[in-house]
């Protein structure tokens, strides 16, 4: 049984109905790092989003089913799932924790939602365990007295407070310098190992993916294109757009100058009965106009397009 399994998720606009996510399934294991990469617009942050019923307004869930443990997560389990078993950090820290609560409250709030009550040492222990200075006056001081890679420290500490069996990153580092990313990521990855817990990472940056997960989830306008370890994505991967991704932002030795994609990403409900890739795609077919490939499953690969590459990067 999977830790989490996300079976058909469609997601629209509340108003008109436009397609953002389109049939997207994947399953997570326990200890397991998963990635999602894309383009911004791809529908990866929205598919994460959905676990949880955290849609912005004017989105909303279509169809699909959201499972954890075995067990559909809805409205009457919720409460329990969300911020205890299954937590998020965000891009923006300033836009998740209070300005006008001390970060201490703001950690003891996530306690008592879980019916624990007030516990300073807990408190002072999980800001300890991201390896906050001087614990104590960071848990009396507000949000805008700390630079954005301690207040991302915060919230890392405060998704883990409750020892959550899946961590939802969506972009966490983006916003950071190199030097701190790098310690956001390595403090990451020790919490994951410490309590043997399950990662979803979204990221555009697939440098940080590679590192930080085993499998990968690539998604183009709303829908997954491929999806591998990391090895199979980055040595064999069998999507154009996935080659192209890749092929942007790595130069092969056989290669004299990296690959750029031409042309931009549809709207997701733009596409419509054809591959999302088709307009962009040097290897088009006939046929990659006239339908939507399903994903193919080769080994522990799958991948969704009529004429994939085979071999690796070209």
């Amino acid at each position: 049984m999977s830790l989490l399994r996300v079976s058909n998720l469609t997601v629209e606009t509340s108003l008109d109905g436009k397609t953002l996510v389109d049939d997207v399934s994947f399953s997570i294991e326990k200890g397991e790092s998963v990635g999602i990469v894309g383009e911004s617009g791809s529908g990866k942050s929205l598919s994460a989003l959905s676990i949880l019923s955290l849609l912005p307004n004017g989105v909303r869930k279509r169809s699909g089913t959201v499972e954890f443990q075995g067990q559909e997560i809805a409205a009457e389990n919720l409460q329990n799932i969300r911020g205890n078993r299954i937590s998020m950090v965000y891009q923006d820290p300033m836009t998740s924790l209070n300005p006008m609560m001390k970060i201490g409250r703001q950690i003891e709030e996530v306690l008592e939602a879980h019916d624990l009550g007030k516990d300073s040492a807990r408190t002072l222990a999980a800001l300890e365990s991201v390896r906050i200075p001087e614990p104590e006056k960071c848990a009396n001081s507000y949000p805008h007295e700390f630079s954005g890679g301690m207040r991302q420290r915060v919230m890392i500490a405060i998704a883990l407070l409750l020892k959550p069996d899946l961590l939802i990153a969506d972009e966490p580092t983006t916003a950071l310098d190199v030097t701190i990313q790098r310690q956001i990521l390595n403090l990451v990855n020790e919490q994951k190992r410490a309590n043997n817990a399950s990662i979803l990472w979204i990221s555009h940056d697939l440098g940080v993916v590679a590192e930080m997960v085993d499998k990968v989830i690539v998604m183009y306008a709303g829908r997954i294109v491929e999806v591998g370890t990391v090895a199979e994505i980055f040595e064999n991967p069998r999507h154009p757009y996935t080659v192209g991704l890749i092929g942007s932002l790595i130069k092969r030795k056989h290669q004299q100058k990296m690959i750029s994609i031409p042309g931009t990403p549809p709207k997701p409900w733009t596409v419509t009965g054809q591959c999302g890739f088709a307009d962009r795609c040097s290897r088009v077919l006939p046929n990659c106009t006239q339908q939507k490939p399903e994903l193919v499953e080769l080994g522990r690969q799958s991948f969704a397009c009529f004429n994939p590459f085979e071999g690796g990067l070209i």
